[in-house]
């Protein structure tokens, strides 16, 4: 299978087709996840039990599925988990009821999903996860784990961001800040341990002294208040990385309201394409990378995989290990114009 970026090439065409459907996805999961059937398919029913909707990368996520599950053949229902474990639970339970053949699941939770990951596998039901892991004494029940490489993703960013500092002559303690999305979410602990692990990779850079962390929701309004209160009791922060461009708008909000949006450097994580412009348009703003965390692509190979698992293809065989990860595409502002799509979200 190709990677991230040339199966976005690719599919691109889709995703301004699969975009109409954003709102009908996200009413869907902001209904306490009710649930919408696509198209109807030969091959019978399957669900994709997202973990939450709002902040784009979602629905992006979702019109990947829908689209790969209508190309081969399966009647597709999804609904959205509102970040919340128990709601995804009632929903997985829901989808074994309705005799669901398979599912795709992006967990609210590595392990408060435990009850549903035990009732999949009562039920024979095989699944793929997509986005989020499951806590390792789970991870092992899913057909496959299809999602980029969060800790490599991460360290391309650490290192992106102490070549960064070396080239401003920073040096001594410098004050960094990292946002994340809730307490103990699994997809902000890799990519913080690989933020850190690039930056240390680095032979000379300044020493970072990081500041307690904050957390934004992975999304902009969540992001506001924390930033902002770091942000005026610390004038002279210089680094942040955030581990979602989702909460980027949220950050310079904050950053301005606090005099500070041009006295840091910021590294991101997904590759958001109104990120990618800001970097496009204002080179030596303080946007100084971000990395492709393809949610489109995401959806499109759990898919896949998914049919593979329906069909009986050993897992050896469609997925070696249990997991499948896209290849990173670090985007810079040297590239930012090339690497810009105004079609897509993502």
């Amino acid at each position: 299978m190709a990677n991230g970026r040339r199966v976005g090439r690719a599919l691109g065409a889709q995703v301004a087709v699969a975009a109409a459907l954003v709102l009908a996805t996200a009413a869907c999961g902001n209904d306490g996840g009710s649930g919408a059937a696509a198209d109807s398919g030969g091959k019978g029913k399957v669900g994709f039990a997202q973990a939450n909707f709002g902040n784009g990368w979602y629905e992006v996520q979702a019109d990947g599925v829908k689209s790969e599950m209508a190309k081969l053949g399966y009647a597709l229902t999804t609904v959205g988990g509102e970040g919340k474990p128990q709601t995804q639970n009632s929903q997985v339970q829901t989808f074994i009821s309705q005799g669901v053949k398979g599912l795709v699941l992006n967990p609210t939770d590595p392990l408060a999903v435990g009850s549903s990951i035990k009732a999949l596998k009562d039920a024979k039901i095989p699944f793929v996860l997509v986005n989020t892991s499951l806590d390792p004494s789970l991870a092992d029940k899913a057909y496959c784990y299809v999602a980029e490489n969060e800790v490599e993703n991460a360290r391309q960013m650490g290192i992106e961001m102490a070549k960064a500092l070396k080239a401003k002559n920073a040096s001594g303690s410098v004050k960094a800040l990292m946002v994340k999305g809730f307490p103990g979410d699994s997809n902000s602990s890799r990519r913080d341990k690989g933020f850190k692990e690039g930056y240390a990779s680095v032979d000379g850079a300044p020493t970072l002294n990081w500041l307690p962390d904050v957390f934004g929701k992975f999304n902009a309004d969540g992001a506001i208040g924390p930033v902002r209160a770091v942000a005026t009791a610390n004038p002279d922060l210089q680094v942040i990385f955030t581990v979602t461009d989702s909460m980027l708008p949220g950050i310079e909000t904050a950053l301005k309201g606090a005099g500070s949006w041009d006295k840091v450097l910021i590294a991101g994580y997904d590759a958001r394409m109104s990120v990618v412009k800001e970097m496009a348009d204002n080179p030596n703003g303080p946007i100084i990378a971000t990395v492709a965390n393809s949610p489109y692509e995401q959806g499109v190979v759990g898919s896949q995989m998914l049919d593979k698992a329906l069909k009986g293809v050993p897992q050896s065989e469609a997925c070696p290990g249990g997991n499948y990860f896209l290849k990173p595409t670090v985007v810079t502002p040297a590239d930012a114009s090339n690497y810009y799509k105004a079609d897509s979200p993502y």
